[in-house]
């Protein structure tokens, strides 16, 4: 089959191991699947997870032939997934979509809505910060970015 886009596969583990799931059950659907690794919590403090992965993605796009580039996750790696997709690689916008399992925020529930209390403090895992040279998006709630590019896909349950 041919490849129709590039999938960043970014590992979960809670932020200090590497969870057996690869995402390789999403290869048979046309994507080329490229593994993501970041520092765990003991070797390095937030953001050197989102660096990591930032670096793993720009890799990604550089051997990705045109090819659309998509990143998904699972539990923290699904966490890492979505601030790939709200805040950008390089710039807003530049990944095509994200896939996020079992991740540790739900977009679709009503507190995250629009609403649902204040945003988090500066320094949280849970604040994307933008990508270098980005501008500031105007919300930092995932719900409110899914209505626009990229495209965002979470599951959650069992």
């Amino acid at each position: 089959m041919t490849d129709r886009a590039v999938l960043l596969w970014i590992h979960g583990g809670g932020w200090r191991a590497r969870s057996e799931e690869d995402g390789s059950a999403l290869a048979p659907l046309g994507l080329r699947m490229v593994p993501a690794t970041y520092r765990f919590v003991a070797e390095a403090h937030w953001p050197a997870q989102l660096d990591d992965v930032r670096a793993a993605a720009r890799a990604a796009q550089a051997a990705a032939g045109g090819l659309p580039l998509l990143v998904g996750g699972d539990s923290a790696g699904a966490m890492l997934a979505l601030h790939l997709g709200l805040g950008g690689v390089d710039r807003p916008g530049d990944v095509r979509a994200v896939l996020a399992y079992w991740a540790p925020v739900d977009p679709v529930d009503p507190q995250w809505r629009g609403g649902g209390g204040p945003p988090p403090p500066p320094g949280d895992p849970h604040r994307p910060p933008p990508a270098p040279r980005a501008p500031r998006p105007a919300s930092r709630r995932p719900a409110r970015h899914t209505r626009r590019r990229p495209a965002g896909r979470t599951a959650h349950g069992r």
